[in-house]
């Protein structure tokens, strides 16, 4: 994301960015790019660019070397913003402009210039081709006390002498038949000089049998599909060697370096090699005293005859999600990735409640008396379950005290911090009550999200607008990045092993009253969007926020505060598997064509107090497969004082791995009894029939693990339950046949 800003009108901003490659146009090569707020790029470095009237294509009116998609008075407000991003496997520059808005402000404008580089997609004269793809556009009508209230899309040259011109006042060219949602524009210098054609077959390296539906492409703009015979026409726009790509889900892609003057073009056979994944070890368990090692062994084979490829991830017991793409950022909607989980209501003794955080027991949470102003503000324990302790007064000095008190918190190495104004305050619990033991000043007030970044020896803190601010331990800044027009209302920092301690944050949108948590990237400035909060769940404005592991460790927790009606409330989600006792040697393996291939995994039992710990080591590969890409991983940790016999006894009650899940047709259920009693296990439709009864009976104290399946049932969401002694939980099943 670029750092602009253009909140009102005529209020433009622009920024310079280095390009990846070098970019040819009308002749010059630049190294440099210019990017405006009023929806047009011009090559080189014009950072004096603040026009924000549109007018004809070419006129001396505008920068040089303009390249416009959409000219137009257009603003940053919102959650609108300009990002560019290179991908290097498809030689492609991507500048977005993501709902920007002109005159109307609830009407959005996203769309995006792609450059393509050279050295992959070649011209007879150099000149880069590019392409104006458009998302959405609400053309701009407004009355004429706007600048131009109509919008331009077109391209000229460095002297503004020669250019094209496809739009002004709203009138398109007569060889354009619309500009808007779903079309996109290529420029280019390599038009059809040849009226050749590539053709011939795309088959399996294995059998020789054809693979319809296969993409054949030069550009995202010249491709075809095979036929049933695999068979394919592509014409060829140029006569200069260019990259040839061939690909086929389930099969790898290959590209060929085609040069049409002196290779065969015609009945060309492409073979695609096909990868295929099986897993040769389902489950890892062992048990372990404190401070212990254990060293298990994953093995995987190829029997395809292509490579296999996979990334390696941990999970919580539940299947990998799919990601939506949006423009270039691929977007992980919360309810798919993030699962909800039963918070509680906070007690209706506080005006209202803001901050929250987590000392790896309990919260704590801060309440204003804003409706009593002569009392101190306070602090409340609430344990993980949202049972109140207790509460304390707020230690600051009653000068000093501002209207809503501590507006978020963060817990480090036993201290609570706290800010209200512009001080920053160091507590310590002494006897019930916190007493300051350091304070600081800090360059903002009120401060309404806070984060403790021991990793960088910072303070993140910030307003509901300010800029996103890094102080060190004596308040100097020495991080401050534009906040891309969000408002935050809490923060934290991301767990080291996912993100390495990327800033999270709780964003509002003032206008679309949309709730999202984003990743900031310190050393980029980068500001990424984590999650979405969708289906009504933070309808009111939430504040304060913090991740935290939950009490069996085997999630990553993300709380913040809702304010209802009647109580205010703390929501939990579960943003991710707590991995810190699991490491592997590298998050990446190959397997070669009809190779097996074995890798160690290690879990370490220092980390963590006495329980049993579970997770999915999970393979993401890119084979087409049925065959499960899970392996359960669990470690049973025992107290050194527990006597022998009991080490295979359970630490506490538990409903544990249920694996695999999704499953067709057998899952296998499994769970620990720590004291012998009588033991339910049902199966229940989403209609809440019971269609299964896995257990009625008396079992000892253990481990039990029981198979379910599900071949009469059809395909759909399904329900465990378990009844035993003080364990009654219900669990999800997803069968799919």
């Amino acid at each position: 994301m670029i750092d602009v800003e253009d909140p009102v009108e005529n209020d433009d901003d622009a920024a310079v960015i280095e390009l990846p490659f070098p970019i040819q146009y009308y002749g010059n090569t630049f190294n440099t790019m210019t990017i405006s707020t009023n929806g047009y790029v011009a090559m080189g470095s014009q950072t004096d660019l603040s026009l924000p009237r549109n007018w004809i294509i070419p006129s001396p009116l505008g920068p040089n070397n303009m390249i416009a998609p959409y000219w137009d008075e257009l603003r940053t407000v919102g959650d609108a913003n300009i990002s560019y991003y290179y991908d290097s496997d498809t030689g492609a520059l991507i500048v977005e402009f993501f709902r920007m808005r002109a005159h109307e402000p609830e009407f959005a404008n996203t769309f995006q210039v792609i450059f393509y580089d050279t050295a992959l997609h070649p011209t007879p004269t150099g000149d880069n081709m590019f392409v104006f793809q458009y998302n959405s556009c609400n053309h701009s009508e407004g009355g004429m006390r706007y600048d131009m209230p109509y919008w331009t899309t077109g391209i000229e040259n460095g002297a503004q002498s020669d250019g094209l011109q496809l739009a002004f006042l709203n009138i398109l060219h007569p060889s354009v038949t619309s500009i808007g949602e779903g079309r996109a524009i290529l420029f280019t210098a390599a038009m059809h000089t040849t009226d050749r054609n590539l053709t011939g077959t795309v088959v399996s390296l294995a059998d020789s049998s054809p693979i319809q539906e296969a993409l054949v492409y030069t550009n995202p703009l010249n491709v075809v599909v095979t036929d049933s015979t695999g068979y394919f026409c592509l014409p060829l726009q140029t006569s200069l060697p260019m990259h040839v790509y061939f690909e086929a889900d389930c099969f790898n892609p290959v590209s060929r370096l085609l040069d049409p003057l002196q290779d065969e073009i015609t009945n060309v056979t492409v073979a695609l090699s096909r990868p295929e994944f099986i897993l040769n070890t389902e489950t890892l368990i062992d048990t372990l005293s404190e401070n212990e090692t254990a060293s298990f062994t994953v093995s995987v084979s190829n029997p395809g005859d292509g490579i296999l490829r996979s990334a390696l991830t941990f999970d919580v017991h539940q299947p990998t999600m799919a990601l939506e793409k949006q423009g270039h950022r691929w977007i992980r909607e919360l309810d798919e990735t993030w699962t909800r989980r039963p918070g509680f209501q906070l007690s209706t003794e506080s005006s209202g409640y803001l901050g929250i955080t987590h000392n790896g027991s309990n919260f704590w949470i801060s309440g204003t008396n804003q409706d009593n102003p002569n009392n101190a503000h306070l602090l409340y324990l609430y344990t993980s379950n949202g049972e109140l302790i207790r509460s304390c007064n707020q230690p600051v000095p009653e000068a000093n005290r501002s209207a809503l008190g501590m507006q978020d918190l963060a817990w480090e190495d036993g201290y609570l911090y706290g800010a209200d104004g512009n001080v920053l305050y160091e507590m310590e619990l002494n006897n019930g009550n916190f007493t300051v033991t350091n304070q600081l000043a800090v360059p903002v007030s009120p401060v309404t999200y806070l984060a403790v970044d021991s990793y960088r020896g910072l303070f993140w803190l910030g307003s509901t607008h300010t800029y996103i601010t890094g102080v060190n331990l004596n308040g100097a800044v020495e991080y401050s990045i534009f906040n891309g027009s969000y408002s935050f209302a809490g923060g934290d920092l991301l767990p080291s092993a996912q993100l390495n301690e990327n800033l999270a944050l709780l964003s509002w949108n003032m206008a679309t009253h949309q709730y999202r948590a984003i990743e900031v990237v310190p050393e980029s400035g980068e500001v990424l969007p984590l999650a979405d909060f969708t289906g009504g769940l933070l309808d009111n404005r939430p504040t304060g926020a913090c991740i935290t592991h939950d009490m069996q460790l085997s999630a990553w927790i993300f709380a913040t505060i809702a304010h209802f009606e009647e109580v205010d409330s703390v929501l939990l989600w579960e943003i991710g598997p707590y991995d810190d006792w699991v490491s592997l040697p590298e998050a990446y393996i190959e397997v070669d064509p009809g190779e097996t291939f074995d890798f160690p995994v290690s879990a370490y039992s220092s980390v963590l107090p006495p329980m049993t710990y579970t997770l999915d080591l999970v393979f993401d590969h890119n084979a087409c497969s049925d065959n499960s890409n899970r392996v359960m991983i669990q470690m049973v940790i025992i107290d050194s004082d527990t006597p022998e016999e009991l080490h295979d006894r359970p630490l506490e009650w538990a409903l544990d791995a249920i694996w695999p899940n999704p499953f067709n047709p057998t899952t296998q259920i499994r769970y620990g009894l720590k004291e012998t009693t009588t033991v339910d296990v049902q199966i229940f439709d989403i209609l809440g029939r019971q269609v299964a009864i896995l257990a009625h009976e008396t079992q000892q104290a253990g481990w039990y693990t029981i198979p379910f399946t599900a071949s009469n049932l059809s395909s759909g969401l399904y329900f465990v339950q378990i009844n035993a002694g003080p364990l009654h939980e219900t669990r999800k099943l997803v069968l799919l046949k």
